[in-house]
């Protein structure tokens, strides 16, 4: 089989016949590198093109038989090899930044016209093998020996097939697309020990659910399932970057930074450059993205939702050409103290509800008790010395398991059990949820699809690879859903707004001018945080931005107008106010009617019963305290908890 190996080889595998076959006949490698040919012609003198032996070891091309290239062997002068892809398209010309870099790495050109011609020979070499190579990790196709297309998948370090098909040509990963950060896949230990590690896992809901997820992350393209994922927020100390380490642990190694700096990890942290988080994202595509920390950056918001939308920003090269975009598909999961939804890229543009349940955010307090510190200490030492066997193991079993039929290929076969399972699950989430008095909306509707997705590959990786059993998956599933559905403040656009302007007033409302009850007087001065006049709340612009929190100040005015909430005049959302006391004549103002604001306020007494109320409120609802007790606040008036009627008085 020709099977594309990136992994570098031993010295012994690339000595005789390999150095003098692979080179043209022009030339041929001696103990002291690579020389021209002229034995034919004695009055010739041979010259010596590289200080050590190089050959090409393969002529290499995608699966749209396109970015040919040839891979480059050489050993450097302390007898060690390297390796790099040459694109066909610099044999015109070797740029010198490339024979400067091969320099660096050992390769040292002594005659460049040569070393050119060298290259260009060897990839007319008739015996040159053809590797077929793809630009990313994860589902691909080698060829059979009867030419028919087998469903592969590729990981940096090998290539997985199906045990039951004889490959011809096999796939690897475009070595050119290789990084650093993919030497974290590999393995140490065995399944059997991994398994054994993950048994201290079982019944511990979000960390059950984590480890369904990397293996979820494997079906994102072929289940048609967008790029996203989950968000572990809460306070720290609760086992947050341990669940990222165990699902990490299915791929490879799942060592925390702080456990062993020398050795590569799949865990990664949001505090880096936006540009390196491109390239993470590409390396980690259909497999899983662990990221840690969120909030540390200190240059800003994390540009997670951008990250999100499957491709790098377009960049030119220094011969003012395209760059090929970079792009993936990743399931990610994340963790820190906040949640992802406060990382709008800036206040004037408000994170939408299809952002929202792209990245979803999943409270952990009460998803994961405290661990013992025996519990924890093991888990986490565990992910540094036992990893990598999992994943491989499951994909087997996938690639073994879906071998195709006399009507469908095998990757047909795998994607028509993969949606009919994932939308089964979902019906069975759905159904779950409407027993629990839960009344889902489309965006909800998309969510459930990804933890359909999540369940369904903890469900195929259950038994031979997972040590939990159906029933621990689904209830890990069920219990993590809840946690999410249960942190939903908004159902709508609309509600988002009017909670926003709500949650600002019923902050701030002790230090507005408060025209009701102050007696006004020519050196009273506007409150930073707006008037209280009659039942109206006065805001300026600033004030009415500071009351959007972080939403649309256009969209906010148009929620609270189509609710009625909004007094305008000559079809503007401000209308002309008047407040001579403050010095105030006829001035443009948000006038927001606070009975309406106030009285459809969710669980207050008197609310108006015409509004759809959301499932969960950002600011607790005032609760009636005993009034002998000292320790309590004063009761509320259950029928005007709010003294609206007391706003008229002067």
């Amino acid at each position: 089989m020709n099977q594309f190996d990136p992994s570098s080889p031993d010295i012994e595998e690339l000595d005789a016949p390999c150095w003098d076959d692979w080179v043209p006949n022009t030339f041929y490698n001696a103990s002291n590198g690579l020389w021209t040919n002229n034995k034919s012609d004695e009055n010739v003198k041979s010259q010596r093109v590289t200080m050590t032996r190089v050959c090409v070891n393969g002529i290499i091309r995608d699966e749209d038989s396109e970015c040919w290239s040839l891979y480059l062997w050489w050993e450097t002068p302390d007898g060690s090899l390297k390796s790099k892809v040459i694109p066909i398209s610099l044999l015109a010309e070797l740029p010198k930044e490339t024979r400067n870099q091969l320099s660096e790495q050992g390769l040292v050109i002594l005659r460049g016209d040569d070393f050119r011609r060298f290259l260009i020979e060897s990839f007319e070499m008739s015996n040159q093998p053809q590797w077929l190579a793809t630009h990313r990790v994860g589902f691909s196709h080698a060829i059979a020996v009867d030419g028919s297309p087998s469903l592969c998948f590729v990981y940096p370090q090998q290539t997985l097939y199906c045990e039951d098909v004889d490959i011809e040509q096999g796939v690897g990963l475009l070595p050119s697309n290789m990084a650093s950060s993919h030497l974290g896949f590999h393995a140490s230990g065995t399944l059997e020990d991994w398994r054994a590690l993950m048994e201290e896992t079982r019944g511990h809901h979000l960390q059950t659910f984590c480890l369904c997820t990397a293996f979820a992350g494997i079906f994102l393209s072929l289940s048609g399932t967008e790029s996203g994922g989950f968000h572990l927020y809460g306070v720290s100390s609760r086992g947050k970057t341990l669940c990222l380490q165990l699902a990490c642990s299915v791929h490879g190694n799942a060592a925390a930074p702080n456990q062993d700096a020398g050795a590569p990890s799949l865990l990664n942290s949001w505090s880096t450059t936006n540009n390196a988080l491109e390239l993470i994202a590409n390396t980690y595509s259909d497999t899983i993205l662990a990221i840690d920390e969120l909030g540390v950056r200190e240059n800003g918001v994390t540009p997670v939702y951008a990250l999100l939308n499957g491709q790098g920003k377009a960049r030119m090269t220094r011969s003012a050409q395209m760059q090929e975009l970079k792009r993936w598909n990743i399931m990610v999961l994340s963790s820190g103290e906040i949640p992802m939804h406060t990382q709008s890229p800036d206040r004037r543009r408000p994170v939408m509800q299809g952002e929202l349940i792209r990245m979803i955010d999943i409270p952990i307090e009460d998803l994961s008790p405290p661990d013992s510190a025996d519990v924890a200490e093991r888990l986490k030492s565990g992910c540094a010395t036992v990893y990598g066997t999992a994943g491989p193991a499951f994909v087997q079993k996938v690639l073994n398991t879906f071998k195709g039929t006399d009507t469908e290929n095998s990757e047909t076969e795998l994607r028509r059990n993969l949606t009919e399972h994932v939308e089964e699950v979902r019906d069975e989430l759905r159904d779950f949820l409407a027993l629990q008095g839960v009344d889902l909306h489309a965006h909800h509707w998309r969510a459930l699809k990804r933890f359909a997705l999540v369940a369904v590959a903890g469900l195929w990786a259950e038994n031979d690879v997972l040590p939990h059993t159906e029933e621990e998956i689904m209830e890990a599933v069920r219990a993590v859903l809840i946690a999410w559905v249960n942190s939903q403040i908004f159902d709508s656009e609309e509600e988002r707004a009017m909670e926003a302007v709500r949650e600002y007033y019923l902050q701030h409302v002790e230090d507005m001018v408060n025209l009701n009850v102050d007696q006004p007087n020519a050196a009273m001065t506007s409150s930073d945080y707006g008037i209280v006049r009659d039942k109206d709340l006065i805001l300026n612009e600033n004030q009415f931005a500071m009351a959007c929190q972080g939403l649309v100040p256009k969209l906010v005015a148009h929620a609270l107008n189509s609710k009625g909430m909004l007094q305008r005049n000559d079809g503007q959302n401000k209308r002309k106010v008047t407040i001579s006391q403050l010095g105030l004549n006829n001035v443009r103002r948000y006038v927001i009617k606070l009975d309406k604001l106030i009285g459809d306020a969710p669980g207050v007494p008197g609310a108006s019963q015409d509004m759809p109320r959301p499932r969960r409120r950002a600011t607790p609802v005032p609760i009636a305290r005993d009034p002998e007790s000292p320790d309590q606040e004063a009761p509320l008036d259950s029928d005007d908890p709010y003294n609206l009627e007391g706003l008229s008085k002067i």
